[in-house]
């Protein structure tokens, strides 16, 4: 195959092919149908009795006049003959050469022959300049095909020079939309009651659908639900694909209420998406434990902010906090002692511990968060379970790190980008540390 033969023999069979059919071969006779000059071919001693040829007998018999031999000379003075030679000495000339004669030239000597055409100034032939030509440019090619892995990587490390030149000024612009972010949220009550009225819709229009909500995305255009149930969705809603069901924007929700009593989704935004989607998610259905791995700031934006929005909606919520103390918790949180309940939770088998992770969450009542800032130590771990586990406290845990059996997962980049794997969705974390 030809990718395989080597760049620098490739180069050099294509400049010897050409060189082969470019090169101008011996000067050959022709006949007379085109642009023909006169010509005489030198003889041999041989072939000239013995005596070699000079310019005064050839110009004898195709001229008639000795005298003009200089005419023949100034016809051929330097031109390249077959041989690679040319006429330089009036007194010295080759057997074979072929001699230009004037236009009066006669006589059975005379042949025809076709006009080389050559390098104005030079005397070189065209096809031997052109076949330079193509040499040089080989060369050229075959260079930049021998340097081109060391060209490519030189210039991908220059590209990643430049782009690391304008790391400070991206981080700059990432940080100040994120804090603009925080203050429009703040503002913005309206999205997160569409999202509140989506979920309980849902419930009113269809009972399975009640507490399968466990995410939420609203838009200018729709609100887009994540459900857990095989039904069908109802009327106006319509079907995304099997795990997601859609409410257009000019549909109205339904204004009947729920039979029994009517508590709001523990909704809590996450983060917005790229086209300006909210994505608000169901700690009800987190199914005991977040684990948010990545950067840890991030990570405590993001639980800061899941706090903020929860505690909203549901005032006076117990709240405890291992690890590093916040600065300051969000608005309506009631501190609890963490140590007061792990005491209080019951024992959690190891044995369930193992970091596996159930295939499906399950919806539960929010009793209280109990927000680790950092990694957890393998014995916080198993009082993390025993506190979380749908059996113990039932308390909901938002851990800014990796555990073990945690159900959803989500991970955070040092830009604020969030990635939600059970969504299958990528926000932006608003800026408010915890």
């Amino acid at each position: 195959m030809l990718h395989r033969v080597p760049p620098a023999q490739l180069a050099l069979a294509v400049l010897l092919a050409l060189g082969a059919l470019l090169w101008p071969a011996p000067p050959a006779l022709a006949a007379p149908d085109g642009d023909l000059v006169k010509v005489y071919v030198v003889k041999t001693p041989d072939q000239n009795g013995g005596l070699p040829e000079n310019l005064r007998s050839i110009a004898q018999r195709t001229l008639g006049d000795p005298g003009r031999w200089s005419e023949i000379f100034a016809l051929n003075q330097n031109r390249l003959q077959a041989d690679g030679g040319a006429l330089a000495d009036p007194a010295d000339l080759h057997p074979g050469w072929l001699l230009r004669l004037p236009k009066d030239a006669s006589g059975p000597e005379v042949r025809m022959a076709r006009e080389t055409t050559s390098v104005a100034g030079l005397g070189i032939p065209l096809p031997a300049a052109i076949a330079a030509v193509v040499a040089v440019l080989l060369g050229l090619v075959t260079a930049g095909v021998l340097a081109r892995r060391r060209l490519r990587a030189a210039a991908r490390a220059v590209g990643r020079r430049a782009y690391r030149l304008g790391d400070p000024v991206r981080r700059s612009r990432r940080r100040r939309y994120r804090a603009s972010l925080t203050q429009v949220l703040a503002q913005d009550l309206e999205t997160p009651a569409r999202a509140a009225r989506a979920v309980q819709d849902l419930a009113a229009r269809e009972p399975s659908a009640r507490g399968s909500v466990h995410a939420v995305v609203v838009n200018r255009e729709d609100v887009t639900a994540w459900v857990d149930t095989a039904a069908w969705p109802p009327a106006p809603w319509e079907p995304v694909d099997r795990a997601r069901w859609r409410l257009a924007s000019r549909q109205a929700p339904a204004r009947t209420t729920l039979s029994g009593p009517a508590v709001a989704a523990p909704l809590a935004r996450a983060g917005v998406r790229d086209d300006g989607g909210q994505v608000f998610v169901n700690l009800g259905r987190l199914d005991g434990i977040l684990s948010l791995t990545g950067d840890a700031d991030v990570a405590r934006d993001v639980v800061h902010g899941l706090m903020a929005d929860v505690l909203r909606t549901h005032p006076g919520l117990p709240v405890a906090v291992v690890g590093a103390p916040p600065t300051a918790l969000p608005p309506g949180a009631t501190l609890v002692d963490p140590a007061e309940l792990f005491h209080q939770a019951p024992p959690w088998p190891s044995a369930r511990g193992g970091g596996a992770v159930r295939a499906t969450a399950r919806r539960r009542d929010l009793r209280g968060l109990l927000v680790v800032t950092g990694t957890p130590t393998a014995q916080e771990t198993e009082r993390l379970h025993a506190v979380c586990a749908a059996s113990g406290l039932g308390w909901t845990g938002l851990v800014c790190g990796d555990v073990d059996g945690a159900h959803w997962r989500w991970h955070a980049a040092a830009d604020g980008d969030v990635t939600i794997p059970a969504l299958n969705v990528t926000v932006t974390a608003p800026s408010c540390r915890l």
